[in-house]
């Protein structure tokens, strides 16, 4: 069984700072990570692989190649295979942009039986990559996976919705998006860190793919990202003693309406 996961690298948004001037998010201090969702979808993968003596690619349009501790981590995370689609407007472009270089990657990867998708991503959280890449390739979509299985040429999945569980299947090859709820990635061991080094690395170029820049193709422009301004207090309070400061406390968040007695 041969599964290709697409997965995103991005910012880590709980270390997302605003400038205090223009309120915009300072990217240049930001880690990168993989995205938790990307996570999900990759355990996912080498669990159905695992079981069926399967080939795990991990495939990702970046708009550079990430950090060398971040692709070792992938691989680390038990991808079999690291393939980087190189596009430099990626950044910007939104899902309807992604998928033409996305889709043409995993042609380019062929044959496979099994796409998987995060469900979201932890930045955009659009959702919309997915259904839009399963069209492209004119591959059956089952959104919100989990508790995949394969029986002989048939996934079973399961699709988390808001007020019940389905149940469905599809004729392979596919397309999943996979949730949070699907799994618990795993701490790799040590040998299979240590052995991250030797699997293969390699990249692709929209030249190679033969596609235009993802930001051309997309319907969206994004004009401003900025938080908004925020003012706190900042009130000290200080007695003697803890009682007495509890006390004034509690007494000056009842002024304030935030308690009430």
């Amino acid at each position: 069984m041969r599964i290709v996961v697409c997965l995103r690298f991005g910012y880590d948004v709980a270390e997302l700072r605003p400038d205090r001037r223009t309120g915009a998010p300072r990217l240049r201090r930001a880690p990168l990570r993989i995205d938790p969702f990307s996570h999900n979808a990759l355990e996912e993968a080498v669990r159905l692989a695992e079981r069926h003596d399967g080939e795990v690619v991990a495939l990702s349009l970046v708009p550079k190649p990430p950090p060398d501790r971040l692709q070792l981590e992938v691989l680390a995370g038990g991808a079999d295979e690291l393939v980087l689609a190189v596009d430099p407007g990626c950044e910007e472009a939104d899902a309807l942009g992604l998928t033409p270089p996305l889709a043409a990657a995993l042609r380019h990867l062929a044959p496979w039986d099994l796409v998987l998708c995060g469900d979201a991503a932890a930045d955009r959280y659009e959702r919309q990559l997915g259904p839009r890449l399963a069209e492209a390739l004119d591959l059956p979509c089952v959104t919100r996976g989990l508790d995949l299985e394969r029986a002989g040429d048939v996934l079973r999945a399961d699709r988390s919705l808001e007020d019940r569980v389905d149940r469905v299947e599809v004729d392979l090859p596919a397309l999943v998006t996979v949730t949070q709820e699907a799994n618990e990635p795993r701490i790799p061991p040590l040998l299979q860190v240590m052995g991250a080094g030797r699997r293969p690395r390699s990249t692709l170029s929209l030249a190679e793919l033969a596609v235009g820049p993802s930001r051309e193709a997309s319907g969206t422009r994004r004009i401003e990202i900025a938080a908004p301004p925020t003012s706190r207090r900042r009130q000290r309070v200080r007695q003697d003693d803890t009682a007495a400061t509890a006390r004034e406390l509690a007494r000056l968040l009842a002024t304030e309406g935030v308690v009430h007695r």
